[in-house]
């Protein structure tokens, strides 16, 4: 993975004071693996303010914050941290083992499912818009955990959704497409699904992790499963759970997590992903600690 690596670390603060903030950010790090080191950062990055460790379901991942002018992917919203628990929980059925997967992350933001992923030994390519602040932390996330992953592999490269996928599949299409937090500007939806649709193998599944942020109708939103359906998808509802609000002052209705799964029938198998599965609301694959009733589900609404 290439990334550049050339900054200033003092950002107008005096050595010692870099010195300090450098040496606690390589004790975070030894704290996740003995092989882990400050020096796996670039310069800016090496300071408690830019790099911190986020817990799921057990495992340890270090990640850069970035300081973005677009959109909202400086934060790790709740459907990033479900996305990740279901990896780590291997709840999703029908992939491929992890050293044969291929994963692609949309709109990723701090890139946590795509570090997940890669730990796990999945072939790796994380995307965002074209803001160089943003892929630059993202970059450097990732080969921080590049250091202690199972997986060699992993791209970060500049996507707009809606624009031509061959440079996102030069080395073959997904087995599984992360997309978290992505719906909630209705009129993104359709390049949204063309870059999945674009994207995904035969056989490979998208799974779609959302909340509602009042940023329009309930109905807008949800109208992206109608979309997919539109254009050849199918759905099903993998499930919700209500996580720990974001900050102290928000709505945790802005962390209530909705998940679906999407395949092309029309090119993969039937017999993995069948149309009677479909119409069923079975909780065999739905993940853990996960009531499908506490809500109406998404195909049910």
């Amino acid at each position: 993975m290439t990334s550049p690596w050339t900054f200033s670390a003092s950002r107008g603060e005096d050595e010692s004071s870099d010195a300090m903030r450098s040496e606690a950010v390589d004790d975070l790090l030894k704290s996740v693996d003995k092989r882990l080191s400050v020096h796996h950062l670039p310069n800016r990055y090496r300071s408690p303010t830019w790099c911190f460790v986020k817990e799921v379901a057990g495992m340890r991942i270090p990640l850069v914050l970035g300081c973005s002018k677009q959109g909202h992917g400086d934060v790790i919203w709740a459907s990033a941290e479900f996305a990740a628990a279901v990896l780590i929980n291997n709840e999703l059925k029908g992939l491929p083992p992890w050293h044969s997967t291929r994963v692609l992350e949309v709109g990723a933001g701090l890139a946590l499912p795509s570090a997940v992923a890669l730990r796990l030994g999945a072939k790796v390519v994380a995307t965002d818009v074209p803001d160089h602040e943003r892929l630059l932390a993202m970059s450097a996330s990732l080969a921080v955990n590049l250091q202690i992953a199972q997986s060699k592999s992993v791209s970060v490269l500049p996507h707009v959704w809606g624009e031509d996928c061959g440079t996102l599949c030069q080395d073959g299409k997904f087995d599984l497409i992360l997309c978290n937090d992505c719906l909630y500007i209705p009129d993104l939806h359709r390049p949204l699904l063309k870059s999945i649709s674009g994207s995904l193998a035969a056989s490979g599944m998208a799974l779609i992790c959302f909340s509602f942020h009042r940023t329009a109708p309930e109905s807008a939103i949800l109208g992206f499963f109608d979309l997919a359906k539109e254009l050849g998808l199918q759905v099903k509802d993998f499930g919700q759970r209500q996580l720990p609000p974001r900050c102290s002052n928000m709505d945790s209705a802005r962390s209530y997590v909705w998940a679906a799964k999407c395949r092309d029938l029309h090119r993969g198998s039937l017999q993995k992903f069948s149309t009677s599965e479909l119409a069923t609301s079975d909780t065999s694959d739905t993940p853990e600690g996960t009531s499908r009733y506490q809500n109406p589900s998404l195909l049910g609404r």
